[in-house]
């Protein structure tokens, strides 16, 4: 009797991919577009600008506060966008090891974060609204506005560690297509943040700084979404 181990190969970005995607991979694969999707909710949003409050320094979240006309659309899609990139990355997360691991976690983290803001909106638009944003500086709001603000945070957060975990990985990624949008992502870090934290404390541009995020963001699921996938983790068998 002896003890053997299913063979696999395995790289320092993740578990060794499979000559073809698997059920789990497509399954994935189509689960996390179709959420990538409800996540870019917003680009409605600027395709009808007369339909709803837009301003210089609004946020997206603002539009899905419960007192703004048609939030409970926009929520309905941060909600959809949560729950299918949540199982999109579960499904990966065991398929995947080492750093790509790591970073699938986050991105399961993610969609959590995404989920929660849709369940739990804004009270009132703080970008749109002076009195809001006093209220919300000075804690008189209700407990579920601060929860989509810390929801809000864990979600740039987390696609921020996946962003900084691709960049070990690119250099071992066999996609040239890959490689350069990690590598622009990561140049792109430092100035967006600039960018908003001017916008934010500036009280204008949040409305153009926002998107570059979101992209961004996007951009970061679809790579993730398209690394390779490998079998079934290895499992302990006896052989005579």
């Amino acid at each position: 009797m002896r003890l053997s181990r299913h063979p696999g190969n395995t790289r320092s970005s993740g578990a060794a991919p499979t000559s073809r995607p698997s059920p789990v991979a497509l399954v994935s694969r189509v689960l996390g577009a179709i959420g990538v999707i409800a996540y870019n909710w917003w680009i409605h949003v600027l395709a009808h600008p007369g339909a709803f409050p837009l301003g210089p320094n609004a946020m997206f979240s603002d539009l899905q506060a419960r007192t703004v006309p048609h939030s409970l659309d926009l929520r309905v899609f941060d909600i959809a966008a949560g729950i299918l990139l949540t199982l999109a990355f579960l499904l990966q997360r065991r398929h995947r090891s080492g750093r790509m691991q790591q970073a699938t976690t986050w991105m399961v983290l993610m969609g959590v974060a995404v989920l929660v803001e849709g369940l739990f909106p804004y009270q009132c638009p703080e970008g749109l609204s002076s009195a809001c944003r006093h209220a919300e500086w000075t804690l008189q709001l209700p407990v579920p506005h601060y929860v989509h603000v810390i929801s809000g945070i864990v979600e740039f957060g987390c696609a921020t560690a996946t962003v900084l975990l691709l960049r070990a990985t690119a250099p071992d990624d066999p996609s040239m297509l890959r490689r350069c949008t990690i590598r622009t992502l990561v140049v792109l870090l430092l100035p967006a943040y600039v960018a908003i934290a001017v916008a934010y404390l500036s009280d204008h541009g949040s409305l153009i700084v926002e998107p570059v995020f979101l992209l961004m963001w996007s951009a970061t699921m679809l790579v993730m979404l398209g690394e390779p996938m490998a079998e079934a983790p290895p499992r302990r068998s006896l052989h005579p």
